[in-house]
């Protein structure tokens, strides 16, 4: 399967190499031209967003096997012929139907035009699942907020007095690692839109004034 599809659609190996899979954000990508004419683009990247498997707050104490690692690695091919192949992998049901009802909302005569317009419905998914992902903390932090031992020690005056709140070290510690891991893996997806914008920016200027406009307006 793995070969059958990089024959079809030019994948390059290093798309599959598993040194790939332990890197939390990456983008690659090349082109070819003709005549100074951008005939095909190519384009690899992967985002790693880390989530709660239960989108409420979990009634009992928070273990590592209450996390997982959402992966989204994509492969774009564009062709001046107006061809276009996409492969991500691995994504569920419902962030496969939310690209594809990106691309079917997606208008514009020029958007063949542009490398880049199938980049668009996978970003919006990753923002989605960024947002999602960042939210679920409020829930987190909002029940150890609300605990009764934490009401009770909140009062810097009454705390001289009363009991020292109790502490879930355990939980916090879960918590901890769940935010710092979101703000490792967040530099890392900033760094790949980066590399994916100052290419597009390269792109435009390697092009002729009328091709550069019309990929500007889509």
């Amino acid at each position: 399967m793995r070969l059958a599809l990089s024959k079809l659609c030019s994948i390059p190996d290093v798309f599959w190499e598993s040194p790939e899979s332990r890197i939390q954000g990456f983008f690659g990508c090349d082109e070819q031209y003709e005549q100074n004419k951008l005939q095909e683009h190519r384009s690899w990247f992967r985002f790693m967003i880390k989530q709660l498997k239960k989108p409420k707050c979990p009634t009992g104490h928070l273990d590592p096997r209450d996390f997982e690692w959402c992966r989204v690695m994509c492969f774009i091919r564009w062709l001046s012929s107006g061809q276009n192949n996409l492969l991500c992998m691995p994504l569920q049901r419902s962030a496969r139907k939310h690209i594809w009802q990106a691309i079917e909302d997606s208008h514009g005569p020029n958007r063949l035009l542009n490398p880049f317009w199938m980049h668009l419905p996978i970003l919006s998914l990753i923002v989605l699942l960024w947002d999602e992902a960042i939210w679920h903390l409020q829930p987190l932090v909002t029940r150890i907020e609300r605990s009764e031992s934490y009401i009770k020690g909140s009062n810097p005056v009454s705390a001289l007095y009363k009991t020292p709140p109790d502490a879930d070290l355990q939980e916090l510690h879960e918590i901890l690692r769940y935010a710092l891991h979101h703000a490792e893996s967040s530099q890392v997806a900033v760094n790949v839109l980066e590399g994916m914008r100052d290419h597009y920016q390269h792109l435009l200027s390697m092009m002729d004034e009328n091709d550069s406009e019309q990929m500007r307006i889509y």
